[in-house]
């Protein structure tokens, strides 16, 4: 258990300072169909050696993909087109909403469920993303909000499914196998490939998530989905310390927030 905690915040890491350059390249006028398939096939070719290294397919592997697959597409545009609109801080904290639904969908699905202080530090992540709901202006466009909830429901029933094909794999050749998929899944998303731009910063999203997918599919072989996806979340206090030391967001209203989620997810792993 203590080594999936540990890799669910080195996964944190990554995937905290590769939503910071996703929503860097979005500023810069990049398309968010670009952004999001970007990291894939970069992932793919840095993981390719360590699939073949721990190649394990099955029928059950390839039939989870068939479920997870469309719905993780979804979800992955919804939630660049929340991040286009929405503050940073405010776009990946409501995103940090994801361990209540991975909790319930693991409960139902795996008959697997949190202890007291798990369900407390559960408890504090909500609470967090409530306080994070009032920094949001009035009168704002409550779209990109609903796009980032469903990405957060949808990854929340995902990350259960993700888990189940882990078990049948492994971290490392799942991780593989997942950016390939979604390689080709997110492609037709990309418009105007004139327009797209690969740089060192693109390039740096490649890695950032093959390494976050690395660590993370690890930690699911090892603890709780709903532990992991909550300790993985812990991400939002790095993009957002990001965000405002590199884009100049307001922190004020969300990092009291960003406390209560982090300690939650200390709870967690505490349990």
């Amino acid at each position: 258990m203590h080594e999936g905690i540990l890799l669910s915040f080195l996964s944190a890491l990554s995937f905290g300072i590769n939503d910071f350059l996703n929503k860097r390249l979005l500023k810069l006028g990049l398309d968010e169909g670009f952004v999001l398939w970007v990291r894939f096939p970069i992932a793919t070719l840095i993981l390719t050696p360590f699939a073949i290294a721990n190649f394990q397919i099955s029928q059950k592997l390839i039939a989870y993909s068939l479920i997870w697959l469309p719905l993780e597409v979804i979800a992955g545009i919804l939630f660049m087109r929340a991040l286009k609109y929405l503050p940073l801080g405010i776009g990946v904290g409501i995103y940090s909403l994801m361990p209540l639904f991975s909790a319930l969908f693991e409960a139902i699905f795996l008959g697997q469920s949190p202890g007291s202080l798990g369900y407390a530090g559960i408890l504090l992540i909500i609470l967090g993303a409530i306080l994070l709901g009032g920094g949001i202006d009035r009168g704002a466009n409550l779209r990109p909000v609903i796009d980032m909830l469903m990405a957060s429901a949808i990854y929340g029933f995902n990350v259960v499914i993700g888990k189940m094909s882990v078990l049948e794999s492994s971290g490392l050749f799942f991780s593989w196998y997942y950016s390939l998929l979604m390689s080709f899944g997110t492609l037709i998303f990309v418009r105007g490939f004139k327009k797209v731009s690969f740089s060192y910063q693109t390039l740096s999203v490649g890695f950032l998530f093959a390494l976050g997918e690395v660590f993370y599919n690890l930690a699911l072989s090892l603890s709780m989905s709903a532990y992991v996806s909550a300790i993985e979340r812990t991400s939002f206090l790095i993009a957002t310390l990001l965000g405002w030391v590199f884009l100049k967001e307001r922190v004020i209203r969300v990092l009291p927030a960003g406390l209560l989620m982090f300690i939650g997810s200390l709870l967690i792993g505490l349990d």
